[in-house]
Formats: structure tokens, sequence, C-alpha cells
């Protein structure tokens, strides 16, 4: 069955060894219906780990892509394995993701392959959500985790929920559920559903407070990016939820922040009523490579344009003062500027191929501008066709040199082709430079070297 790709994600869950990645999948694909059942890691009976060798572990080796649909998106999701000797499944699988929900145990807090897979996700560039799992568990510390994720791991976490209460129940303050921070709500779980029913209620008052100063608290770390919520805040009106989720979401999608979420065994992460609220921030209606290409190459153009224009025409107008009139300088005023435009448009195009297929675009652009093409241009043949400034020159033949030993050469061996040949093979350059740089983008694989 085919599927817009505009409608299509792919989420990967990622952590240390046993911080519940495989039962948080399980959970997941339980809520959102797309299994009947929950499987257990003990008893080998999950759906991602399908080899006999992960059920007999109770670990996950391979990496494991299973779908479902949640409202008008198919979720890939994506059960990656834990262990350090299996770090290549995890990076084989970064390279795909759209998010990624990095799973940390309360108790445990950040871990080795936590900080692995997390530095794994920076060089791939995925936007990620903290997901501290395990509150309900004896020696379970949520502010300790968060305090890890920020120092070790050197991120930007953001709480957008927190916990009520700690622990098992046979502790004095056992977990019990969370505080939604963005809408002030109380999230609770019934147990007779296996967390599948989230219910909502007012925040008791004897947690009212903590939950207000971690409200604040969420806030100032959005200000720098959105001068709308820093605005209201600072006036100290009423922030619209909208606008929270809004600026959460763009945030987590330039991978400015971390949204944080404590919950246990994945309950939150996925169910009809904290809907919009919690991975949806991963979501993003994907811009193809192509269109941010094209949208680069026209901002070049329009900004070199802008930068060179006024220079052009202070220099004609100090000749047309000095020798002549303006009258008789503007046609040649405009032709040199309608020559710039598309020398620019040409080269702007190869450059764009250069810097998309080639692993050093700098040194291949220098070469190529100034050393491939003066050099072919010295001699007859046909590979000054595959030259930008030989078609260039039918639109400016009085931009020729006349002195010098190397102009006599180029006088020599001038070869300028007719004006509509010119224009159209420097369109055709433009074309066919744009489409093979835009078709690599959407094939190759870029990775930020640290």
């Amino acid at each position: 069955m085919s599927r817009k790709l505009e409608n299509l994600r792919n989420i990967g869950i990622i952590a240390h060894i046993d911080a519940g990645k495989t039962t948080v999948t399980e959970r997941m694909l339980y809520y959102a219906k797309a299994s009947h059942k929950m499987g257990d890691v003990d008893k080998g009976t999950t759906i991602t780990d399908f080899d006999p060798e992960e059920q007999e572990r109770g670990i996950t080796i391979y990496s494991a892509s299973v779908s479902f649909q949640w409202k008008d998106v198919t979720v890939n999701l994506i059960d990656t394995p834990g262990h350090v000797d299996f770090t290549a499944e995890v990076e084989r699988s970064l390279r795909v993701l759209d998010g990624g929900v990095v799973v940390f145990s309360a108790r445990e807090g950040v871990e080795a392959q936590s900080e692995t897979v997390w530095r794994q996700a920076d060089k791939y560039h995925v936007p990620r959500m903290a997901f501290i799992n395990k509150l309900d568990r004896e020696g379970a510390d949520f502010h300790g985790t968060l305090d890890e994720i920020r120092d070790r791991l050197g991120s930007k976490p953001v709480a957008i929920q927190i916990p009520w209460g700690l622990g098992p129940p046979h502790l004095a303050n056992p977990f019990r559920g969370v505080v939604d921070l963005v809408g002030m709500r109380l999230l609770t779980f019934t147990s007779e559903t296996q967390g599948a029913e989230v219910v909502e209620s007012d925040i008791p008052a004897e947690l009212h407070d903590e939950a207000e100063l971690w409200r604040e608290q969420m806030l100032e770390q959005l200000f720098d990016y959105s001068n709308e919520l820093a605005e209201l805040v600072l006036e100290k009106s009423p922030v619209p939820v909208e606008l929270i989720r809004k600026v959460l979401r763009e945030a987590t999608l330039h991978r400015f922040i971390v949204p944080v979420l404590g919950v246990f065994y994945g309950t939150s992460l996925i169910a009809d009523e904290v809907d919009d609220k919690t991975i949806t921030y991963l979501f993003t209606r994907p811009i193809p490579r192509r269109a941010v290409l094209f949208g680069k190459y026209v901002a070049y153009l329009f900004c070199t344009v802008l930068l060179i224009l006024p220079s052009v025409v202070v220099v004609y107008l100090l000749l047309a003062s000095i020798g002549g009139t303006l009258g008789a300088a503007f046609p040649a005023l405009l032709a040199d500027l309608t020559m710039l435009a598309i020398g620019l448009a040409a080269y702007g195009a190869v450059f764009a191929f250069v810097g998309a297929r080639m692993k050093r675009p700098l040194v291949t652009g220098l070469v190529f501008a100034f050393g491939w093409e003066p050099a072919v241009l010295l001699f007859p043949g046909y590979l000054k066709r595959l030259t930008v400034a030989y078609y260039l020159q039918a639109l400016v033949p009085q931009a020729m040199p006349d002195d010098s030993a190397i102009s006599i050469l180029m006088q020599v061996f001038h070869e300028v082709p007719p004006v509509w040949v010119s224009l159209a093979s420097l369109a055709a350059i433009v074309f066919a430079a744009l489409w093979a740089a835009g078709r690599s983008v959407e094939t190759r694989e870029y990775v930020l070297e640290q």
C-alpha cells in the first residue's frame, strides 16, 4: 500500500541496555491499537524481539521496525539495541530517523551507552525527546536524571512533565502520575487498562506550588525561541497553551532543546487522552531536500545581486560623469547587469552541484573557476565548451582584454558562439547543474564532522 511521504514519520527508541526501550515500544504499539496485548521482554513475547536468541537472552540484538497509524500519520517505530556490542545497529537506524525518543532509567540515570547513542544522534542531527522511565521503581530519581542529562550530555533539557511522587506503592509518597506543565493538568493512569486510559484532573493543592515553579522555569527556557512568549511572560499575561506547544515543537525540531517526559513504561508517550502533548513534538512535515537546496540557491542569487548591484551602478555613474552622459552609459549598464545576473545564476548552479557532490567543495570550486576555466579558454578545442566563461564571452565581447601575452593568445584562439547559443547553453547548464545537485542531496547522506 502506497503512503504519502508527508504523512510518514520514522521515530526511533534509543537508550542504554535495560532502560526499558522494548517495553516502551510494546506500550506504544498497544496504546495505538497496533497490537491486542502487551508483550513481555522476560517472557520473550515482544513484537520487536523476534529472533530466538533475543527471546532467550531478553535483550535486543537487531534493530526492528514496526508501523502503526497515529491519527493521520503513519509512524515507523524503530526499536534499537542498547548493548555496546551492537552500536552499529543503532547508527544504522539513526541515519533514517526523523526523531528519537531517548529512554533513561530513573534509577540509573545517564549510563555509558546513553552517552554513546546521544553522540551518534548528534552526528546525524536527530531531534530528540528524553523519556525518564521507571519512576515507579525503588530508588527512582527524576531530578538527578534531569541534571545528568544536562551535565553529562551537554544538552538543554526542558521538563514538560514532573512526577507526582516517586517509587513503588509501599513508600510514603509513591509515584501516582505526572503533572503536564504545559496545560497545568494532573495525568494519572488506571491499572485496569494497563495505562491505556489516562485520567486528566486538577493539580492537588500540595503539588500546585511546585508545579508553578517548574512551569516558570520551563517558560524561561523557551524565552530565546519566541519573542511573543517572552513578552507575555514579562507582562505577566496568560500564555496560550497552543503557543507553548508551538514553541516547544519548533525548538525541538531545530535541536535547540530536549523536552523531558516523566512516566512509567511509555504510558504518556502515546495515548488518546494526551494527544499533541508528547511524541507529536517530534512530528514535522518534512521539507524535501531539493526544496531546501533550491531555496538556498535563490537566496544566494538575491543576496549576491543585492550586494554587487549598488557598486556596479556607482562605477557607471562615475564613468558617465567623467567621460560622457548617463543616457549613453545606460544601455551598457543594462547589458552588463543582465550578463552579471546570468553569470551568477550559472556559476551558482555549478557550485550548488559541487557543494552537494564533492567532499571538498570549496577547493573544487576554486580550482574550477580559477584553474580549469582560464587554462582551457587559452587554447582552441571543444573543452572550452565545458566552461561557463566561454558562453558569457558572447554576451560581453567588449570585455575581452587587449594587452598582455595572455590577451594575445586569447585573441588568436578567440571563438565566440552566437548569442542565442550562449543563452540556451547557459540555461541548460543552470537546469542540469540544479537537477544533478537536487538528485545528489536526495540520495546522499551528510554527516556533521565534529
